[in-house]
């Protein structure tokens, strides 16, 4: 995956016209398998299963600050030279996984091979989990919250001030809520992920100024911390305790699939329902 997003980097520098856009579905391809692919490394990584939410925090917190460094310094210099230091990245990143991948090629495999739990998997805990990704970012709101929030008098600099508190919130919160979930549980930190962003979306529908948006986009923020890193580790625990933690891969890429699933279907039923809200006949019958 990551050679491969080096290779895509460095020809984006090079090609123009319709080779740019196959080159940016090859990273949207790998941008899809960095659950399946990369989590399962992150976590075999992991001795103590009671910190594994934790760290699972960190390794999002330094991944969004990669890419926070890295966003200004592309934009800022206007030649080549950020898309390949991105792929001289990329193939470092690919050589070290690879090795790290060589020393637990064994292990896995006598895992593998040595658990035969296989058919006892809490199949019912599993449909809920995906049933989780599929609901937990199903959001309606998210192709008219910029309108949205425009009608409520938010200027587009105010909307872009409410992004960065987004983003500090999460940056701040992402370890404590690691934590919470290693000691209080990965259920109760998804359950309370969940309650809290439908007290954000509560509290946005009210709003008028950007002191409610901005405390809706705190607590949406909260919630995205309380799951992420939570949902990961539960589902890895689920399966190691049931002693197929070797399927962790694919039962986390059957996940992201019901993930982003969900978005898509989530996106176009919101437009929808916007386009439906703007339909003058439907005015027409509330004024009257």
């Amino acid at each position: 995956m990551l050679g491969g997003l080096a290779l895509s980097f460095v020809l984006l520098a090079e090609v123009r016209g319709p080779w740019v856009l196959m080159l940016l579905g090859v990273q949207a391809i790998a941008n899809g398998l960095y659950s399946p692919l990369v989590k399962p490394l992150i976590n075999r990584e992991i001795p103590d299963s009671g910190r594994r939410a934790t760290v699972l925090s960190v390794e999002s917190i330094v991944r969004r600050a990669a890419m926070g460094v890295f966003a200004p310094i592309a934009t800022s210099a206007h030649d080549r030279r950020p898309a390949v230091a991105a792929g001289v990245s990329g193939r470092s990143g690919s050589s070290t996984v690879a090795r790290r991948r060589s020393a637990h090629r064994v292990r896995g495999h006598r895992r593998a091979h040595g658990a035969g739990g296989g058919g006892a998997l809490m199949a019912r805990d599993l449909r809920l989990f995906y049933l989780f990704r599929l609901l937990a970012t199903s959001y309606l709101w998210v192709p008219i919250f910029i309108p949205f929030k425009q009608s409520r008098g938010l200027s587009f600099l105010e909307i872009m001030i409410l992004g960065g508190i987004y983003s500090a919130v999460v940056i701040v919160c992402e370890i404590p809520t690691g934590a919470f979930a290693d000691r209080i549980g990965r259920r109760t930190s998804m359950m309370a992920g969940a309650l809290t962003m439908a007290l954000s979306c509560l509290i946005a529908y009210g709003s008028h100024g950007m002191a409610g948006f901005a405390v809706s986009e705190a607590l949406a923020a909260v919630s995205m911390s309380l799951c992420s890193g939570a949902d990961s580790a539960y589902l890895f625990d689920l399966l190691d305790g049931h002693g197929v933690a070797h399927e962790y891969g694919r039962r986390e890429s059957t996940a992201s699939a019901w993930h982003q699933a969900g978005s898509a279907l989530a996106d176009a039923a919101g437009g929808a329902l916007a386009e439906l809200d703007r339909d003058p006949r439907r005015a027409d019958h509330r004024a009257g």
